[in-house]
């Protein structure tokens, strides 16, 4: 019974899923990115999310409910955060709270590259789309000195 258990789990690992040789967790990318550049850039709430992030007072002015935007970017980004979550752990079968710990100035400086505005209401969602890669070939870049098989370079 748990042999099964066990195949079923690797057949439905949500992160490891394969479809025409790419893995979900870039597709799942992917998605999240077209649909937050939809979002972002064509819907009335996304407009309104870069008028709240340039200026509250000018958004208030302008008749925006900031409270409503606000909260709706907390929704949406405690939505991506949990889905990050769940692909991390279906990916490696174990969670930590100390996982992304030191990524934090990585993740900032990958977005100023990527031409978002650290004071906010400037900036494109496409901008970042090439960066990811180049935080990959880093971290790839420094597990390759410590291993010296090149078989684990691109997986």
């Amino acid at each position: 019974f748990k042999h099964i258990l066990v195949d079923e789990y690797q057949d439905t690992n949500l992160a490891q899923y394969k479809v025409f040789g790419v893995r979900s967790v870039i597709l799942w990318a992917v998605v999240v990115f077209v649909i937050s550049a939809f979002f972002l850039g064509l819907t009335r709430t996304g407009r309104r999310l870069y008028a709240v992030g340039t200026s509250e007072e000018s958004a208030v002015i302008a008749g925006i409910n900031v409270g409503n935007i606000k909260f709706i970017s907390y929704v949406l980004c405690g939505a991506c955060a949990g889905l990050a979550g769940v692909l991390y752990a279906s990916n490696y079968a174990t969670v930590n709270s100390e996982i992304g710990t030191g990524y934090e100035m990585t993740a900032i400086a990958t977005c100023i590259l990527g031409g978002v505005s650290v004071v906010g209401g400037r900036g494109r969602i496409d901008g970042i789309a090439p960066l990811p890669l180049y935080i990959l070939i880093r971290y790839k870049a420094r597990h390759i000195e410590k291993d010296d098989s090149k078989d684990n370079v691109i997986q």
